[in-house]
């Protein structure tokens, strides 16, 4: 590898600000979910996500949003 930088904690964090992605934490916070439930969510390919490294996963708040909407099922009109 050719002039590969790695981030430090501190630039990886403030890229993800710039670029608007949530940690798994961040994301179950917002859905009112457990933590588990997201990463599980993400094993499953039901919401994307952005694997950086072995255990650092980020998230696009509008990517998961479309995501679980194309899920969303309508009720039966009676």
């Amino acid at each position: 590898m050719k002039n590969v930088k790695l981030l430090s904690a501190r630039e990886l964090s403030a890229l993800a600000r710039q670029a608007k992605l949530l940690s798994a934490k961040e994301l179950a916070a917002e859905y009112n979910k457990p933590v588990s439930t997201i990463q599980r969510w993400s094993r499953q390919r039901l919401i994307p996500s952005i694997q950086l490294g072995h255990r650092t996963q980020l998230f696009d708040r509008e990517a998961v949003r479309r995501a679980l909407l194309k899920r969303t099922v309508k009720a039966k009109s009676s």
